[in-house]
């Protein structure tokens, strides 16, 4: 249903230089807030829609070391050593990646700024495993003996040739991990870092892709201006990459003044506290084929002020000529060196900006105030002069027919009653019949157990729930199949619930002569179920396989019961519940 524009990535191998461009989709800096030292375990700083968090982490053969704004290790054996001996020892840093329900993600790239001194490892490697399995390398080991205090841009890992790592489900985990060997002595460093602590630049960052959309807009600031950087005098700047189906694209600035700075377009703005209408950056998406349908899913931007500089920002749209309509609220921008990569502007829940026609022109605004001095600058960009990345980038799809059913969220949840509620959530609906429910016990054979029908066509976000009374005792898989009106389906991301056993399941009765108990059981589904009775001190009276079906059963044990406490305890299908009486 959804085709994908995977990126490709090339290298000039002497320059070591990327000649192609990447979305970042995880991104690690500790400058900005600064962590006590020696840092621990490290969250995401910027994680792209459709993404789930990642934390950066040590194995067991690193130990943390001291290093501001930084992630830094010593290592525990400290020998020279080589790739199987630190893997034996554990020592490494690692995160892992994956997409959130509902998504799929590609990887293309990894980027670090790396720092060792005199008595840290001479070289490196990274490794990835797929859902905790066997790690395999990537590439070769890299020499790296350079001790610049502040640590070093390392070259871009490619992973765009690695089958294993393209269009991967939320049901994919993926753990990489970087492995550093040669260390000299005990108090030989490897870290991740260190910039400035009013640089934001990430100094691990992932790059790749997360579906439903592709770039159809993108401005790399590094090749801007005839395939070099631009200068930072320039006033507008056009894209470097067009989907083919539009028209090329210039971004604007309008109403600030210049604010001079190389590899980025930037701007010197009205001081105040207010936003000023006529200051802003603009571009515009205009179809140049007939017959076509955009979707809209993200603006992705890597903005830097100074300390002057404008301190907050909102985006804005405008469809064939009308009013600009706000994108969200208002965004602060803390201060940086170089800028960073701000959070995913999400537009997949705008019905103005799903299935447009290619007759539909769109207009973007950035605007941005704050300013305090008059020297003060708010800029898009800047990446690093040997990094070819965007710097401002339009994500989104066109397509022959408008899209079918966009599917934003899909649970599954057990409750005490025994049944599992699934609740779902469309953005927009195209041709959509209905959907069904299916439900497996192993995750992989599926089968239908209910259907609710769709809203055919819809721009705006549809709420779903069905009731699954009969659930399976243990863990239940739920998958729903969107079905349109010619028959064309698609399936969902997979919703697991456990269902178990409690003691609301369970009441016991004792005949008068302590001969024999009743058992009144409760259960979501058909089969057997073991039934103990047990002493006080944990002696097994006796025992009673019984075969139980959904919903209430009496169950008579028959068994000599002495003049103080027992437990009854039942077993069905890998759960237990347990009650005294």
């Amino acid at each position: 249903m959804m085709k994908k524009l995977l990126l490709t990535l090339l290298f000039f191998s002497a320059l070591f230089k990327a000649d192609a461009q990447f979305g970042q989709l995880l991104g690690w800096q500790l400058s900005n807030p600064a962590p006590t030292q020696p840092a621990g375990p490290s969250n995401t700083f910027y994680k792209a829609l459709g993404m789930e968090s990642s934390t950066l982490d040590r194995g067991a053969g690193f130990l943390s070391a001291t290093l501001a704004r930084s992630f830094s290790s010593t290592s525990a054996s400290y020998s020279a050593g080589n790739n199987p001996t630190v893997r034996n020892a554990n020592e490494y840093y690692q995160f892992t990646a994956r997409a959130e329900a509902g998504h799929t993600m590609s990887l293309s790239g990894i980027g670090t700024k790396l720092r060792r001194t005199g008595g840290g490892p001479n070289t490196y490697r990274w490794a990835y495993s797929i859902n905790d399995g066997t790690f395999i390398d990537i590439g070769t080991d890299i020499s790296f003996g350079d001790t610049n205090s502040a640590g070093v841009l390392q070259p871009i890992i490619s992973l765009t040739s690695i089958p294993e790592l393209q269009n991967l489900s939320s049901s994919t985990k993926v753990t990489f991990r970087l492995y550093g060997w040669g260390f000299s002595s005990s108090t030989g460093t490897f870290a991740f870092g260190q910039y400035a602590a009013t640089d934001l630049t990430p100094f691990l960052a992932l790059y790749g892709e997360v579906s439903g959309s592709a770039n159809l807009l993108g401005w790399d600031m590094n090749v801007a201006v005839g395939g070099a950087a631009t200068t930072g005098g320039e006033a507008t700047v056009v894209a470097t990459n067009v989907n083919s189906n539009l028209n090329a694209s210039t971004l604007v600035r309008n109403g600030f003044g210049n604010g001079s700075l190389p590899r980025g377009l930037s701007a010197i703005g009205t001081i105040g506290s207010t936003k000023v209408n006529g200051e802003y950056f603009e571009f515009d998406v205009t179809p140049n084929v007939a017959d076509k349908y955009v979707t809209l899913s993200t603006i992705d931007a890597r903005l830097r002020r100074t300390t002057g500089g404008a301190t907050t920002h909102i985006w804005s749209y405008s469809k064939n000529s009308g009013a600009f309509v706000d994108i969200g609220t208002p965004i602060t921008l803390l201060p940086s060196d170089e800028g960073y990569t701000q959070a995913s502007i999400d537009l997949s829940t705008i019905a103005d900006l799903k299935n447009m026609p290619s007759t539909t022109i769109v207009k973007f605004r950035l605007h941005a105030w704050g300013f305090t001095t008059a020297a003060g600058t708010f800029a898009i960009g800047r990446y690093a002069a040997d990094q070819n990345l965007y710097s401002l980038e339009l994500r989104g799809q066109i397509t022959d027919q408008p899209l079918p059913v966009k599917l934003t969220s899909f649970t599954a949840k057990a409750n005490k009653q025994g049944t599992v509620n699934l609740v779902w959530a469309t953005a927009s609906e195209q041709n959509n019949s209905h959907f069904d429910i299916t439900r497996s016990a192993n995750g992989e054979k599926f089968e239908k157990i209910g259907e609710v029908k769709g809203n055919n066509n819809s721009d705006v976000v549809r709420n779903y729930s069905y009731t699954d009374a009969n659930p399976i005792i243990g863990a239940n898989y739920y998958r729903l199949t969107q079905v349109d009106h010619d028959g064309k389906s698609s399936f969902s991301n997979i919703a697991i619930a456990k269902v178990g056993l409690d003691s609301d399941n369970l009441t016991v009765a004792i005949a008068a002569d302590r001969s024999s108990i009743e058992v009144t059981y409760h259960t979501a589904t058909n089969g057997k179920a073991l039934f103990a009775i047990y002493s006080v001190t944990g002696a097994k009276l006796t025992t009673v396989e019984k075969t139980v079906s959904a919903g209430n059963n009496q169950i008579r044990i028959p068994v000599r019961l002495s003049n103080s406490i027992h437990i009854v305890k039942v077993s069905q299908a890998g759960a237990s519940v347990s009650a005294k009486f």
